[in-house]
This record gives structure tokens, C-alpha cells and sequence, in this order.
């Protein structure tokens, strides 16, 4: 039997969870994040790849 994860998704955080099939332990991992840094991120990998995909379709890459 393998591990079991289970991960979600809060306003400000990011959970981890693995639940071990041998044991009736599970770790628990919490990430904190700051949600217009992270949105910011997003946006720009976005343009990047939309500016990338512009110069693609007209032969310049």
C-alpha cells in the first residue's frame, strides 16, 4: 500500500498532508503564502509565455 496525499488549497496557505499506510501517523506540512506576490508570479510567467507563443507564430523563435 503506498502513501495517501492530500493537499489543499486555503486563501493565505498551501497544506500538505501524507498519511502513512503503516503507520497511523501523518505529517503535515503548511505553506504560508502571500497571495499577491503569488498571483503577480503568475501573471507575469502568463505574458511571458504569451509573448513567447507571439514571436513562435510569426517565425521569429
Amino acid at each position: 500500500m503506498a502513501f495517501r496525499d492530500e493537499i489543499s488549497v486555503h486563501p493565505s496557505a498551501i497544506s500538505f498532508t501524507r498519511f502513512s499506510p503503516h503507520t497511523d501517523f501523518k505529517i503535515k506540512q503548511q505553506i504560508i503564502i502571500n497571495t499577491n506576490k503569488y498571483i503577480k508570479t503568475i501573471k507575469n510567467h502568463l505574458t511571458q509565455l504569451e509573448t513567447k507563443l507571439f514571436y513562435k507564430k510569426r517565425g521569429v523563435l
